[in-house]
């Protein structure tokens, strides 16, 4: 689970369900959030809607760390 939250009011504004364990990665920006999680799954959100247009299950068994270089959609990812 993934929450957003307004920086005005700092309430949560939004929470996003889908990884089962811990996230333990996130990267984003005005178009995207890319989450890794405990549970070997990489989330692809669309903002501002907050749709979930990919998710996959890696290959490695905990995800730590991600970078993806949003404008040539390449993804790196690093196991532990």
């Amino acid at each position: 689970m993934l929450k957003i939250w307004d920086r005005g009011s700092l309430e949560c504004a939004q929470v996003l369900q889908g990884h089962t364990g811990s996230v333990l990665c996130l990267q984003y920006d005005e178009n995207v959030i890319i989450s890794g999680s405990s549970d070997a799954t990489v989330r692809f959100e669309l903002t501002p809607l907050f749709l979930c247009c990919k998710s996959f299950t890696s290959l490695f068994l905990i995800l730590v760390c991600l970078y993806s270089e949003m404008k040539t959609a390449k993804l790196y990812l690093v196991q532990m």
